[in-house]
């Protein structure tokens, strides 16, 4: 495991070419960065290995994301019913998502597990929006390619 979150760690901070490092702040051993979702100012937890974006309803109501349907979202923690928005746009350290559909988690229980108030979980749309490399330790180099 933490080889995984020093990988992570790595991928990550090494690929913000076009953000400012300052940017980037670490609380309890996970990456946090500040975005913008739909015109409104909120910070995102960093989760390369979720396979959509989550935001929580109380921020989705500030943003005027309104849900359209119910899916089952399931993950590594079990399974739960999330409300499905589209037509979300998010602006993150260059990035620019648009015309994402969003799951809308209450993320009230994640807070208190990763002691902070957690709003959005970017997930794998924005590290397929580009190119991200990284140097791993004992000099070996990865990379993936964006779509």
């Amino acid at each position: 495991m933490y080889r995984r979150v020093c990988a992570a760690v790595l991928l990550i901070v090494c690929a913000w070419q076009a953000a400012r490092a300052d940017e980037l702040k670490v609380h309890a051993n996970r990456l946090y960065l500040p975005v913008t979702i739909n015109g409104v100012k909120a910070e995102a937890l960093l989760d390369s290995a979720a396979e959509g974006t989550f935001v929580d309803p109380k921020l989705a109501t500030k943003a005027g994301i309104k849900p359209e349907h119910s899916q089952t979202a399931k993950g590594a923690g079990g399974s739960t019913e999330v409300l499905m928005a589209k037509n979300v746009s998010i602006d993150a350290a260059g990035v620019k998502l648009t015309n994402m559909t969003v799951a809308l988690l209450d993320m009230t229980e994640l807070s208190k597990l990763v002691q902070t108030d957690l709003q959005i979980i970017l997930g794998r749309e924005f590290f397929d929006a580009r190119e991200w490399k990284s140097t791993l330790p004992e000099g070996r180099s990865r990379g993936s390619t964006g779509q």
